[in-house]
């Protein structure tokens, strides 16, 4: 009977285990995208400051200017975004992993005992 019972309880702990590094994987590569972005912008910086040189007039050299200021602002922006999302799925896994987790343990536990000795 008890035998039974921490085989039940290890393969619920299993699942909840694969569970959690599928929710791990997700989060890196959250990350991946994180870094690729900023990559992009570097690259956007880079093939847009010689068009700014090669213009002469200061009027559409300012507003280029302000353009490329405001697309980065627009991208830091986004970056700020993913972020917050990775923050929120990080403590979205730290909620699942250390409440539910023992919740549905605890509840498998005392269902099978209730099933076992009564």
């Amino acid at each position: 009977m008890i035998r039974q019972r921490q085989v039940i309880l290890i393969l619920n702990t299993n699942y909840y285990y694969y569970d959690s590094k599928i929710l791990l994987l997700v989060i890196l590569l959250l990350i991946l995208l994180l870094l690729l972005l900023i990559l992009l912008l570097l690259l956007l910086q880079l093939l847009l400051l010689p068009l700014l040189l090669l213009l002469l007039h200061r009027l559409l050299l300012l507003l280029l200017f302000l353009l490329l200021l405001l697309l980065l602002l627009l991208l830091l922006l986004l970056l700020l975004l993913l972020l917050l999302l990775l923050l929120l799925l990080l403590l979205l896994y730290y909620y699942y992993y250390y409440y539910h987790y023992y919740y549905y343990y605890y509840y498998y536990y005392y269902y099978y005992y209730y099933y076992y000795y009564y």
